[in-house]
């Protein structure tokens, strides 16, 4: 059974189908992230938590603005690698576009809790995805998508890997296939305040994840310990975090052509104070040339 297809009965709508248990993927994720995550900065131990607690958002606020650039490109027969995932929010916001199309769908990522996540997701619902254990910069699967999918994924590459990562990126590409990619459009980082929103950073996640309804159990310094690790890890992410022109020049240097940019509605900050910090975000579609 591919991607799109169910055992629930044809009563069951793609929308409920492909709809998230938020409360559920905390706790999960939370176990798998202990099991199987690898980042230096535990990142998959937190992330469905802080869904789960209302402190991100994840694709929610540009779920809209997807659907318009995603649904005229989505058939049947669309190859769609979604490059890089926390957890199933990607793969359910591209179902859920799809609607009655049935495209294959697979999810990449180099750190095996996220999939985990995704394929125990799909065995509760009764579909399944195809998921990759592996580094969007060694994947061999030249020249097979139609088209990739990336959310918030550029500020995890290092400056020194971006011309090699667009470049991949568009040998993974079918001819005319498509690139579209949100990115954050995050306010300048300067190192003089970095000390000041990671202490932000650090202090509002505590708060939501010790408020969270979600029942989750932390060790005795655990939350301390890896939430520092966190803060850190974001904090040296956002200090080399590439602008839009950055984006689309590496882009045009790995060959490919821009063809769009969207807005989206997104406007994050840290507890409604935009004073603090604030993002907002972009969806940028680049195609490869012939």
């Amino acid at each position: 059974m591919g991607i799109g297809g169910n055992e629930l009965g044809s009563s069951t709508s793609n929308a409920d189908l492909w709809t998230e248990d938020l409360a559920w993927q905390a706790v999960r994720g939370q176990a798998l992230g202990r099991q199987f995550c690898t980042c230096d900065d535990h990142y998959h131990l937190f992330w469905a938590a802080l869904r789960a607690a209302g402190f991100v958002g994840s694709m929610s606020k540009e779920e809209g603005a997807l659907a318009e650039v995603l649904s005229p490109l989505i058939t049947n027969q669309s190859r769609i690698l979604i490059a890089a995932a926390a957890d199933p929010a990607s793969l359910c916001t591209v179902m859920r576009i799809a609607g009655t199309r049935t495209p294959h769908v697979a999810v990449l990522d180099k750190c095996a809790a996220p999939l985990k996540l995704i394929d125990e997701m799909c065995a509760h619902k009764g579909v399944s995805a195809q998921t990759i254990h592996s580094d969007v910069l060694e994947t061999q699967e030249y020249g097979k998508w139609d088209i990739i999918l990336m959310h918030y994924v550029t500020g995890f590459i290092a400056p020194e890997s971006r011309p090699r990562f667009y470049a991949q990126l568009a040998s993974l590409l079918s001819p005319n296939g498509i690139i579209v990619c949100t990115y954050k459009k995050t306010p300048p980082a300067k190192s003089a305040d970095s000390d000041t929103i990671e202490t932000a950073w650090r202090e509002s996640t505590r708060k939501a994840l010790e408020n969270s309804p979600t029942a989750l159990n932390w060790e005795a310094g655990e939350l301390d310990e890896k939430l520092a690790l966190a803060a850190a890890g974001r904090t040296a992410r956002r200090l080399h975090y590439p602008s839009g022109e950055d984006i689309r020049n590496d882009m045009i240097a790995a060959g490919l052509v821009l063809i769009d940019e969207t807005e989206t509605p997104r406007n994050w900050t840290f507890g409604g104070n935009p004073k603090i910090y604030a993002e907002a975000s972009s969806i940028l579609c680049a195609r490869r040339a012939r």
